[in-house]
């Protein structure tokens, strides 16, 4: 590949022949996935849907700085929208123009090289699949680059599960101090907030996995009077299986229980 331009209409004419279900992550060729900037996308029946990294998903040295932020806001990318957003995103209408593809591949291509400073398309790979198809591998030889090498794509259950890659729960109910602190022991989370604060909305947070991973965030939240939730974020790289998430969701409604709060709804979001 000689550069971005070629990468930009390559990528326009993969768009094209995406079939439903596709979900693909282009990345550096780095082993440190803090460090490894990225945009992904994924193709439903009804949309294209498409993330840069958000202002917090990469280590500081290679995040967008104030310009690159700006730059991609100009390119037309939408914001995180609150907790449970943490990427820029934009979503086009499926089946969509030549036109349209070729304009978002502009995006991709100009938030990699000249937002977060990706110099040549030579540093990037990919790792796709295809979730209407048990997450089999899928090859792209349109875009001129090669699978990812360093984290294998099969067997199915080491590839990332989208559909629970972010977990509310909901909670309803009054904590006083003791109970606070009780709930706060019993996750692990660390201290922050004050009860008696009216403007402190988050109460504690703590790194999930083996050893604490900062990729696995799970987060206290105060909501409103006697509403409280409980998140987890799980950033895109991260290898994460099914029954992880579900273990957490199990652990943290009993804790939530265990100090009297209701769990009124759990959510999950892909």
């Amino acid at each position: 590949m000689t550069g971005w331009g070629e990468f930009t209409e390559r990528l326009a004419d993969q768009f094209a022949s995406l079939p439903a279900g596709a979900v693909v992550s282009i990345r550096e060729r780095v082993p440190n996935s803090d460090r490894r900037r990225y945009a992904q996308f994924f193709q439903t029946d009804t949309e294209l849907c498409a993330e840069l990294p958000g202002p917090d998903m990469l280590d500081p040295e290679v995040r967008a700085d104030a310009t690159g932020l700006s730059l991609i806001a100009d390119l037309g990318w939408q914001p995180p929208a609150g907790r449970d957003d943490y990427n820029w995103s934009y979503n086009l209408a499926w089946p969509a123009l030549r036109a349209d593809y070729r304009r978002l591949a502009t995006m991709i291509a100009s938030g990699l090289r000249d937002a977060f400073g990706i110099a040549t398309p030579a540093q990037l790979t990919y790792k796709a699949w295809n979730e209407n198809k048990g997450n089999a591998d899928l090859a792209l030889p349109l875009l001129g680059l090669t699978p990812t090498q360093d984290e294998p794509a099969s067997p199915i259950e080491e590839l990332p599960v989208r559909p629970k890659r972010r977990l509310l729960l909901i909670l309803s109910g009054e904590l006083d101090h003791a109970r606070l602190e009780r709930l706060r022991d019993t996750l692990g989370l660390s201290r922050r907030g004050r009860l008696d604060d009216p403007e402190a909305t988050r109460f504690g947070s703590r790194e999930l996995g083996a050893g604490g991973n900062a990729s696995e965030l799970a987060e206290l939240w105060r909501d409103g009077e006697n509403q409280w939730s409980i998140s987890v974020e799980v950033m895109p790289d991260a290898l994460v299986e099914s029954t992880d998430v579900d273990q957490w969701q199990e652990t943290f409604d009993t804790a939530a229980r265990s100090v009297g709060l209701d769990v009124v709804e759990v959510r999950e979001f892909s």
